[in-house]
């Protein structure tokens, strides 16, 4: 199938002119044979690298074969050591040090680390690349971000979106069927940031596009629906997970920033991600995002029967004591990602005047119960030991994580709803 990307661009009702860097993208069997075609179509005629992992390297060198006839040259291919591999600074200067001068293009011929990776150097190079994902592992294939751990702390940095996407169904459907499942849980996870969104656009004002958000709902209702027909492997419903993955990463373009994918179930990936409460763990990061998903549909669901708030008449604020004694020698990275402080001004006067529209709409989300049921079908990770991690690091993962970015999420939200909370969450006032 060839995604119509006219649809998604152009003047919307929420305000915006949205718009897209990515020109094509065709999911199909056999699509690495338009690998040539499309390059034509996108004027890359100049030296091509391809970027891989030893893991991939046999689908890179396919990619090799098709683009050598067209370049009427050899195209060259980088391939990183699979073994300990992350979106990183390490990565990043490996890649940059054995890339030649006169690149003037690259293609991703892997998953999600090796689009990141890819993305960011292409953006430092000021280069184009195409993005042939290997396995429908994450939505960011065509992020406009690169999702990077830089000196051990979770952050985002520039990146570039691709021109197009080749996903050819023989491959990714091939993949190692773990892959697939973590694609599941970064996809599910978008029932939570869409409702972090729309209760930030309530409280705060927060710029809010209705249509983006029902494209990247469209993407998640279509996953959960196919939840047993992906675990048995059937190529065309494999086809709409990477479409719905790629549909979320539209979005995200449209959108300009990862807002309508990314809230808080995803902080509580990051979180895990930078090993400060944790050893490093090596799931996935769509593994991670699946049970931080479950763990806070938990708590938004406690939070949607709550019967009233105690108003009181400040903002406690953030709790630097508490992130600094648990953070360590990453408290003054998440010190500085919290200015300003989202919650500032914000009276919990008009939390509680919400109320009653926030907990219709926490009231919408999935149960979590019937959610790990689902996803326990697909085979997907649902429990916290599941992915490397101990249970008792829940509470202060539960309270750390909404201050990993600076975004308005109804776990940061969750603070200001009595004054009581506040002080069982993170101690004594600051």
């Amino acid at each position: 199938m060839n995604i119509n990307l006219e649809r998604y661009i152009g003047r919307c009702d929420c305000g915006k002119k949205h718009g897209l860097l990515t020109k094509k993208i065709i999911i199909e069997s056999g699509a690495k044979n338009q690998l040539a075609k499309v390059a034509r179509s996108l004027g890359l005629r100049n030296q091509g690298i391809i970027i891989c992992d030893t893991n991939t390297r046999p689908f890179a060198e396919e990619c090799v074969k098709v683009l050598d006839g067209y370049l009427q040259k050899s195209c060259n291919m980088i391939a990183l050591n699979a073994t300990g591999l992350h979106a990183d600074e390490k990565a990043v200067t490996i890649l940059e040090n054995d890339l030649p001068k006169d690149t003037g293009w690259l293609l991703a011929a892997g998953s999600g680390t090796i689009h990141d990776i890819t993305r960011y150097v292409a953006h430092e190079r000021g280069i184009n690349f195409i993005a042939f994902p290997t396995a429908a592992t994450v939505d960011g294939f065509v992020s406009t971000v690169s999702a990077m751990t830089w000196y051990g702390f979770k952050k985002t940095l520039p990146g570039i979106a691709p021109l197009a996407v080749v996903a050819d169904t023989n491959i990714f459907a091939a993949a190692p069927y773990r892959l697939t499942a973590s694609g599941i849980g970064d996809v599910l996870g978008k029932y939570t940031s869409l409702v972090d969104w729309e209760i930030s656009h309530l409280i705060s004002g927060e710029a809010f596009c209705p249509r983006i958000a029902a494209i990247t709902r469209e993407a998640a209702d279509r996953v959960r629906a196919n939840l047993r027909a992906i675990r048995n492997g059937n190529p065309e419903i494999l086809e709409n997970l990477m479409y719905a993955l790629l549909l979320s990463g539209i979005a995200m373009q449209m959108w300009g920033n990862s807002r309508p994918a990314s809230g808080a179930e995803h902080h509580l990936s990051h979180l895990w991600e930078m090993d400060c409460l944790n050893s490093h763990i090596d799931a996935f990061h769509g593994e991670k995002v699946g049970v931080g998903l479950l763990l806070v549909l938990a708590e938004y669901h406690r939070i949607a029967v709550l019967e009233q708030v105690g108003s009181y008449p400040f903002y406690a604020g953030i709790p630097h004591d508490f992130l600094r004694e648990k953070l360590g020698r990453l408290y003054s990275d998440i010190a500085k990602e919290n200015i300003p402080d989202p919650l500032a001004g914000i009276e919990p006067v008009k939390v509680e005047a919400l109320l009653p529209k926030i907990q219709k709409l926490l009231s919408g989300l999935p149960d979590p119960v019937e959610m790990a049921a689902e996803m326990e079908i697909a085979r997907c990770y649902t429990r916290l030991h599941e992915i490397g991690l101990p249970n008792d690091i829940l509470p202060d993962s539960l309270c750390i994580s909404p201050f990993v970015r600076n975004r308005l999420t109804m776990m940061r939200l969750r603070q200001i709803l009595t004054e009581s909370a506040h002080v069982s969450l993170y101690g004594k006032r600051n």
